[in-house]
């Protein structure tokens, strides 16, 4: 699903079909986050694995029609690269993403470093076995808890266990590791605001999204993802048809948008990647009970 075609030099093509969620409004979004991930470590030379990635949706992306990738060379430094993704259907621009790749260290170079110690009720990941799923492509999942410290959505904290439904063939092959990463990154993400304000259903709604809408029967009108943030801590670490961690939180909603975050960490408490994502909440209309404000 996220391999892609060079048409003309620096242009990229899916080559698949593309999928959309039980739903959704059109063509999941972790996929084109992945695929403009893809198209831009295409163009960038060995030693450089990308760091960070900053994503806008811009239009919703028709599953029906192939998706262009055009990559732009912005920067190539000694340490660092940068390059620019546009990503359009049919002449249309539908998502944008700016990515900067970095020069791997060498591992007896002295650094300043410090990481989080993860402090979770997580208990053991569950059975290794990769099980069939409802759909071939959704996200794995294994809900763990939705922990409210002091009761205030905006410090309550969403566990859960996910991982790529099949294994991968190329285990190890960082950038494919990275690529499916970031796809897996949009399933649990601006999701994460209706949860801990107790719109969606705690843990039901994990497989109800996978095999119809999540918005079905809640007070939610539409959740759609505006910009999409990542910051790759760990890449040579991760292995996504492994249980990764994924802590997390959402710290504000207001007129209409979310946001939220998540850290998302191996089996052995690396944290691997903490992405960020805003998006457009609306309610249908239903009482939703006194004092929610959104």
């Amino acid at each position: 699903m996220l391999k892609l075609a060079e048409t003309e030099p620096d242009v990229f093509t899916t080559t698949a079909d593309h999928w959309r969620p039980p739903g959704g409004r059109g063509i999941y979004g972790g996929s084109i986050v992945a695929q403009s991930l893809v198209a831009a470590q295409k163009t960038v030379r060995d030693g450089f694995l990308c760091h960070s990635m900053h994503c806008q949706f811009l239009i919703v992306g028709n599953e029906t029609i192939p998706a262009t990738f055009t990559v732009q060379r912005t920067r190539d430094g000694g340490s660092f690269i940068t390059r620019t993704v546009q990503g359009t259907q049919e002449g249309k621009c539908i998502f944008t993403s700016t990515l900067s790749f970095m020069r791997a260290v060498p591992s007896e170079k002295q650094r300043v470093q410090h990481v989080p110690t993860l402090q979770s009720s997580r208990g053991s990941p569950p059975d290794e076995s990769i099980t069939s799923t409802a759909t071939a492509v959704a996200p794995q999942l294994f809900p763990i808890s939705i922990e409210k410290s002091n009761g205030q959505p905006e410090d309550a904290k969403l566990q859960t266990w996910i991982r790529t439904p099949r294994e991968i063939a190329q285990a190890d092959d960082v950038e494919v590791q990275q690529s499916i990463l970031a796809y897996l990154s949009d399933w649990v993400s601006i999701s994460i605001t209706p949860y801990v304000l107790g719109l969606f259903d705690f843990p039901g709604g994990f497989s109800k999204g996978v095999e119809t809408s999540s918005l079905e029967g809640s007070s939610v009108g539409m959740l759609s993802s505006l910009g999409h943030t990542i910051y790759f801590h760990a890449p040579a670490r991760i292995r996504a048809d492994e249980w990764i961690l994924l802590v997390g939180h959402s710290p504000w909603s207001g007129d209409e948008r979310c946001l939220a975050s998540a850290r998302m960490f191996a089996k052995d408490g690396t944290l691997l990647a903490t992405y960020v994502q805003e998006g457009v909440i609306r309610l249908n209309g239903k009482l939703i009970g006194p004092g929610l404000k959104l």
